[in-house]
């Protein structure tokens, strides 16, 4: 009867457990979704639009962004700017993210780079 009771306790603790790594992974993903801002298609840049359809091939939506064919140079400071938040954006990114957006990021962020680099030079 004593085992019986132990096996029982035993479960019981592997079953709290497991409420709590499912509450906590439910109070991220809750976090996540509050803190995103909802943006409208027409709002999206030409580059944001392009790379979201990359991503989405069987996507419905189509570019509707004006393409400029000569992009003004940014300065230092808006590169610095937003190499950080993509560095931090990719520091909270959680573990489940599709592989394909955290290479997006990856990506830009080396392009960022790159830019910086040649305004220094």
């Amino acid at each position: 009867m004593r085992e019986l009771d132990e096996a029982m306790d035993n479960m019981a603790n592997d079953v709290l457990v497991g409420l709590k790594h499912a509450s906590k992974i439910q109070v991220e993903f809750v976090k996540n979704a509050l803190s995103k801002k909802a943006v409208k298609w027409e709002d999206l840049s030409y580059e944001s639009q392009r790379e979201y359809l990359k991503l989405h091939p069987k996507s419905k939506r189509r570019l509707t962004s004006k393409f400029k064919d000569k992009a003004e140079p940014m300065s230092k400071n808006d590169l610095y700017k937003q190499i950080s938040e993509l560095k931090a954006q990719q520091a909270e990114m959680p573990h489940y993210v599709p592989k394909a957006n955290q290479l997006a990021i990856e990506k830009r962020i080396r392009e960022l780079e790159n830019q910086m680099q040649e305004l220094e030079s």
